[in-house]
Order: C-alpha cells, then structure tokens, then sequence
C-alpha cells in the first residue's frame, strides 16, 4: 500500500537515530515514525484499506506475525518487529520512514478518524501511543488518580489522555513554570518537587 504522507512528527527518536545514539545505524537514512498521509495506491492483495482513506504509520512496519504477542495484538514481538526507519524489512532491504513524499506499508497501518486533522493525528502514532498504553493497561479511567512526571513532550499528551479517560490527574515538575500549561491541558493538580517551600498543590480553576 502506498502512502502519500502529509504530515511527519518529529520525535527525539529520529534524533536518536541520526546521531547513532542506540548503536549503528543505516545509512543512507529517512527518520521518522509519526506519519499521517493519504492511501493513494493499493496492490492487489490490500482489502482492509482502499484508495483516498486517511491513515497514520507509527514505529513499526512489520513483525513475524507469528509469536504469541504478535497473536495477541501487541507490538512486543519476539520474532523481531520491524522499525519504520533504519530497520531491515523482510525483504532484506533497509526501511525508510516519513520524511519523504510517500512510503509503502503492508501492516501496522491504522485509519485516521475524519474529525480528527491529519496534523494533530501524526504525533499521536508514537507520543500518543507511549502514554495512551500503559493508561489503559492500568486502568487510567474514572475513580483513578494519575500522576504524570514532567510536562515535555510526552508529559502533556499523558495529562490530556489521562482526563479523557476521566482520572484525576497531578502534575509533578521540578518547578511551578509550567503550572498555568499543565492546568489549561486538565490537570487537576500539580505540584513544584524541586523546591518543597514553594511546593503545593494547584487545583485547577472551577467552571
């Protein structure tokens, strides 16, 4: 299937990648793992998506689809899953991720709701999914309290995911310069850790 890709995240990942932070890397290299395009080709073995439909690509492309986890739906695969970028598909041949034009994706492909705008949709393939995951392994829904530690990139999915699912949710960070941020994006509370004079809870504003 054949991607025309609109938007790309950009995640410390690609970074990661770039500078051969997690051991050698392959070059030459297209970063990126948060892609959201258009379906503009299918070849003939492709049912589940069709030509025009809107979709997103996250870390993976591939895996053995044969273990007892790619069974079961998950991306822990013990058979050894393909990355999106600088990865070795099946085939043998590197992979190349979402800094391009268009990229070719037969698995791991998930379709974008139309309320939803591609850009918004992209960093959600890969922050969205790190923090969405663990919340709903967990139970992260009503009657739950969740405590998010630090307010970056991740950090502001995970408080605005996690009152979605209805928990209540503390901000922890190191100061009270993110205090406004972090109670606009839901959090219930949030609490300065480095400095305990000037450390306190901070409801948020009453509606």
């Amino acid at each position: 299937m054949l991607i025309d890709i609109k938007f790309g995240g950009i995640c410390h990942l690609d970074i990661h990648q770039v500078r051969e932070g997690w051991g050698e890397a392959i070059f030459p290299m297209v970063p990126g793992h948060e892609i959201a395009g258009v379906v503009c080709e299918v070849g003939p073995g492709v049912t589940k998506y069709k030509v025009g439909e809107r979709v997103g690509v996250g870390c993976l492309v591939d895996s053995c689809r044969e273990c007892e986890s790619c069974k079961a739906g998950t991306a822990l695969c013990a058979g050894g899953a393909v990355q999106t970028c600088n990865g070795i598909g099946r085939d043998g041949e590197p992979t190349y991720g979402g800094y391009a034009t268009h990229v070719v994706v037969e698995n791991f492909v998930v379709r974008i709701p139309d309320g939803l705008s591609l850009d918004v949709a992209a960093p959600l393939l890969c922050a969205g999914i790190t923090t969405y995951a663990p919340l709903k392994q967990w139970g992260g829904g009503p009657a739950r309290k969740v405590a998010v530690v630090g307010l970056g990139g991740l950090g502001h999915v995970g408080v605005k995911i996690a009152k979605a699912l209805g928990a209540e949710v503390t901000v922890l960070s190191p100061s009270l310069r993110k205090k406004d941020d972090g109670l606009k994006l839901g959090a219930d509370h949030y609490y300065a850790t480095s400095d305990r004079r000037r450390s306190r809870s901070s409801p948020a504003p009453s509606t």
